[in-house]
C-alpha cells in the first residue's frame, strides 16, 4: 500500500490498495520464481539434462507472464485515471 501511493495522487491513493492476500501471492510467486531458477541451476549441475530441460522451458516462459501481468495492472491503473478525467470533465461541463 505504501509503496504504490507514493508514486500516485491522493484521487488513486484510495483506489490503489493491496490487500495482504495479493501481498501474499505476490510474495508466493517470487519465492516459486527463485526457486524455480535455482532448481534448474542445480539440475543441470547434476547433469539431469531431461529436468534441465524442461525446467528451463518454463524458467524461459516465466518474464512473457510476467511482462503480460504487468501490461494488465497498469491498463488497469490507465484506466481508471481516464475514467476519472472524462467523469470530472463531463461533471463540470453540466
Amino acid at each position: 500500500d505504501c509503496l504504490l501511493s507514493r508514486g500516485l495522487g491522493d484521487v488513486y491513493k484510495r483506489q490503489v490498495r493491496i490487500s495482504n492476500k495479493i501481498a501474499g501471492l505476490i510474495g508466493t510467486a517470487a519465492f516459486w520464481l527463485v526457486f524455480f531458477v535455482f532448481i534448474t541451476a542445480a539440475s543441470d549441475a547434476a547433469e539431469l539434462t531431461v529436468f534441465s530441460n524442461w525446467l528451463e522451458n518454463i524458467v524461459a516462459y516465466l518474464p512473457y507472464l510476467l511482462g503480460g501481468g504487468f501490461l494488465i495492472f497498469f491498463g488497469y491503473l490507465f484506466s481508471i485515471a481516464v475514467r476519472d478525467v472524462v467523469t470530472t470533465t463531463l461533471s463540470s461541463l453540466c
